[in-house]
């Protein structure tokens, strides 16, 4: 299973229902009609810790190709709650408990976001058992070429604190959330399929969309 990422927190899997299952379906209500469109799972997250999950259809062009974006109709088949799908720790909360030696207090929100490499300087410090100063032009030759060496620094994003040096995992916050979003999309749709209420809610839409054209 592949995911499409399409906008506003919508993913939409690559692979459509197949054909063989919706004429099972559908049965004798099936109709040729139907063989102009596909249907696609997909997850719609409204917050990092609440997302829909369902089953929408998608015209196919001449070309055979699905339009992902606006599907022409689709059904909820359930709600998902997540405590946070990307949760990020305070990098002042964070240098605290490095500066503390309680590291291992890091292991529940392991990441934070660091925008400039001063700020990433003052883990390393600690780390490196230097004297971090409160002024940065107070930091000796000597200590900046200490951190340098062993710097994993690599420009502003989201970055794992347990890691020594921290060691960056993600571009931004925003691209940090759309990974924990894809991931558990994955996962939600891996749950809806457990079931056999999608086959309820898939034969729900089909009906509604043939009734539509006639």
């Amino acid at each position: 299973m592949g995911l499409t990422y399409v906008a506003d927190g919508i993913f939409v899997d690559d692979d459509p229902i197949s054909p063989e299952e919706i004429r099972e379906i559908m049965g004798a209500d099936w109709s040729p009609k139907l063989e102009l469109i596909q249907v696609h799972p997909f997850v719609e997250f409204k917050s990092l810790e609440r997302a829909y999950y369902g089953l929408s259809i998608h015209t196919l062009n001449p070309a055979g190709v699905p339009k992902l974006n606006p599907a022409t109709e689709s059904v909820n088949v359930g709600t998902q709650m997540f405590e946070n799908v990307a949760p990020l720790r305070d990098f002042s909360e964070a240098f605290e408990l490095i500066e503390k030696g309680s590291v291992g207090l890091l292991e529940e929100f392991p990441f934070s976001e660091i925008e400039e490499e001063v700020d990433y300087n003052k883990v390393m410090g600690v780390l490196l058992d230097i004297k971090v100063p409160t002024r940065t032009q107070d930091w000796s030759p000597y200590d900046k070429s200490r951190i340098k060496l062993q710097s994993a620094w690599n420009g502003p994003g989201v970055y794992d604190m347990r890691d020594k040096p921290p060691t960056k995992q993600a571009e931004s916050v925003e691209k940090y959330e759309l990974d924990g979003m894809e991931y558990w999309a994955g996962d939600t749709l891996d749950f809806m399929f457990q079931g056999d209420e999608w086959k309820e809610k898939l034969r729900e839409l089909l009906v509604g969309y043939l009734e539509g054209l006639s």
